[in-house]
């Protein structure tokens, strides 16, 4: 049996889609929590949109990072 080859979204492809759609969703001038913030790969797109962003996660680690990719004012939490 010969399997058809169909092609498989990468997985940016995948994170690119999600992220349109929750940007969507967030109005401008609106104040965003995010859980799991990491690095801030969506924080800090999605904080063009918002007037407020807070920005939780569990790493310390993660949140001292976070402050270092914005040039906006960030209080880590």
């Amino acid at each position: 049996m010969k399997l058809k080859k169909t092609p498989v979204p990468k997985a940016s492809d995948a994170a690119e889609k999600l992220f349109e759609r929750v940007r969507e969703l967030v109005p401008v001038g609106s104040s965003l929590l995010e859980i799991g913030a990491g690095t801030g790969a969506f924080t800090i797109p999605l904080a063009e949109r918002a007037a407020r962003v807070t920005a939780l996660d569990h790493s310390p680690a993660m949140l001292r990072v976070l402050p270092t990719c914005t040039t906006r004012s960030m209080s880590p939490m």
